[in-house]
């Protein structure tokens, strides 16, 4: 028997990654962008699944007594992350990337000041 055919080969080494302040700022981006949306989207699911548990443990007037109190932690958690969204810095002109005194876009893909795309590495 041959055992050559067992012999694994050797693989390629991989490309370095991506590295500088260029690479760091989109990941923040990307990071931030994310908790806002996870945070929009989940804040009353959360808020009504704790309701419920409320309601079924101690009934109904207990759970109407403690709704604001209940709904209004989340609804802060929900505004902070997207609040800290919207004051990401762009790396290149350090303004507020998606937003300037009169005009805000939550979706915009490119810098509303300098025009710098999401993803554009450092120097282009």
């Amino acid at each position: 028997m041959n055992p050559a055919y067992r012999t694994p080969h050797p693989l390629p080494p991989a490309p370095p990654a991506p590295s500088g302040a260029y690479v760091r700022a989109w990941a923040d981006l990307k990071r931030r962008r994310a908790h806002r949306w996870l945070a929009f989207f989940a804040w009353a699911p959360c808020a009504l699944l704790v309701i419920l548990t409320i309601q079924a443990a101690f009934g109904e007037a207990t759970a109407h007594q403690v709704f604001f109190w209940v709904a209004l932690p989340f609804l802060l958690v929900a505004f902070g992350f997207m609040a800290r969204a919207s004051f990401f810095e762009c790396p290149r002109c350090d303004e507020k990337f998606e937003s300037t005194w009169y005009f805000r876009s939550p979706f915009t893909q490119a810098c509303v000041h300098c025009g710098l795309r999401i993803g554009t590495p450092r120097g282009s």
